[in-house]
């Protein structure tokens, strides 16, 4: 019983090693006892065997060998970041409240008018003080008016702008008209001339600030006066506040205007550019 110890000690070398002697032994002693063929079917099934138990060996190693270890790194990809591409504000969304208002009561429909007034208004000029009225009423204290519109264009367009300022009775007393290039977006324009109000004048009621294009109307705001030491100015929306942007407007119509009093002479800009009735 020796060697079945030895078989478990060693199963892949001992046992085969001591049986392949016993055969050895068995084979040589029996060569001349007439044993000889059942002693070659002996030795082919013991190869037979040993072939078995080998390709067995050989196909449990090689599923050792792809069998995935519970160790192995798994790489979780990380999850795509989504790309949020800024949505630019509709006309609708940019235009004030008052600039929507003064294109319904032109008639424009907001939702699908292709030159919208985005901003609309009256700049009063008192000694040394700029003034933007939007909402406000327009101190009566006042030396002279210039109108101003941002106009935002869905398609760059070219067209004869009119400004046009009526008194509470209907009567034109400011009108200036020119030709202007507008571009993609936003425009701001106001007219060089300006209109000077006559302090013995009485001045009542709603007056009209009218902007057309080619003769087709685009904006009607609406604006009143106040008497300066007796009202006090209502903070609404952007009143009274001059942008960067109306700054540099007001520097080059100064400029113009300037250039166009040199140009024409003082009689000149009143009959071709302003009228009171």
């Amino acid at each position: 019983m020796w060697f079945f110890w030895w078989d478990g000690r060693n199963r892949r070398g001992g046992a085969r090693v001591f049986w392949w002697l016993f055969f050895l032994f068995m084979f040589s002693s029996m060569m001349g006892s007439g044993f000889f063929w059942l002693m070659m079917l002996g030795l082919f099934v013991l190869f037979a065997v040993g072939a078995t138990s080998g390709v067995r060996e050989f196909l449990n190693s090689t599923n050792d060998t792809q069998r995935p270890s519970s160790a192995r790194r798994v790489d979780i990809p990380e999850p795509l970041r989504q790309v949020i591409t800024p949505v630019s504000p509709t006309p609708q969304e940019l235009a004030q409240d008052h600039a929507l208002d003064a294109a319904i009561s032109a008639g424009i429909n907001p939702q699908t008018a292709s030159v919208l007034p985005i901003d609309i208004g009256v700049v009063a000029y008192h000694g040394d003080n700029t003034t933007v009225h939007r909402t406000w009423r327009v101190d009566t204290r006042a030396d002279a008016l210039q109108p101003f519109v941002n106009l935002h264009v869905k398609q760059a367009a070219r067209g004869r702008l009119r400004f046009e300022i009526r008194d509470d009775a209907g009567q034109m007393v400011f009108f200036y008209e020119r030709d202007y290039s507008l571009t993609s977006g936003e425009n701001l324009i106001m007219p060089p001339a300006r209109m000077p109000i006559d302090q013995s004048s009485a001045k009542l009621g709603s007056w009209t600030l009218r902007v057309l294009g080619d003769n087709l109307p685009l904006a009607e705001h609406h604006f009143q006066w106040q008497t300066g030491e007796k009202t006090k100015l209502e903070a609404v929306g952007a009143d009274g506040e001059i942008s960067d942007e109306m700054r540099a407007m007001l520097a080059r119509t100064r400029l113009e205007r300037m250039s166009l009093d040199e140009l024409l002479g003082d009689d000149a800009d009143d009959s071709t550019m302003q009228r009171r009735n």
